[in-house]
């Protein structure tokens, strides 16, 4: 399956969206593919296929799949990093979706507020400060995003121009 506008389009998006709770998981999807995986960085978002991926699958409401494909990344990144954390952020996005989609509202708040104080602490950071983007994603208007208690479920990137 594949959507009008992917940042990752040689890899087509899964067959079905797992929610837990409403259907078997399958712990190893076959449509869900494995990714050589390079530690995230400002230098080499555009080029991270594990990164961009897991927009695509954010973006077209895979959220489970978003997180797992981003924690497995997170893990690679290291923790600790700055791109670490920023992963951590973007995973408790996708979690925060599927709260929303199960109608699990608080829990979803708690995530909303866990990721906001990620970003703002990252905000802080001189290496963010200096750019509007960071890692592609119009880090600014995320921030306030979630400032204003919404959390996106959709993520744009600047243009690779």
């Amino acid at each position: 399956m594949k959507t009008k506008h992917q940042y990752c389009p040689q890899q087509a998006l899964p067959h079905y969206r797992y929610i837990p709770g409403k259907g078997p998981k399958d712990e190893k999807r076959k449509d869900i593919p494995k990714f050589k995986l390079i530690k995230l960085s400002e230098k080499n978002w555009k080029e991270n296929e594990a990164y961009l991926y897991g927009i695509d699958l954010l973006n077209a409401g895979f959220y489970y799949e978003a997180h797992e494909v981003w924690e497995e990344l997170w893990h690679f990144t290291g923790h600790t990093s700055t791109e670490g954390k920023f992963l951590k952020a973007l995973i408790q996005l996708s979690a925060i979706q599927l709260k929303l989609t199960l109608q699990e509202k608080s829990p979803a708040e708690r995530l909303l507020k866990s990721a906001h104080k990620i970003l703002l602490d990252i905000s802080k950071l001189e290496e963010v400060l200096q750019y509007p983007y960071y890692m592609g994603i119009p880090f600014e208007a995320l921030l306030n995003s979630l400032n204003e208690g919404h959390a996106p479920g959709k993520l744009t990137l600047q243009s690779s121009g």
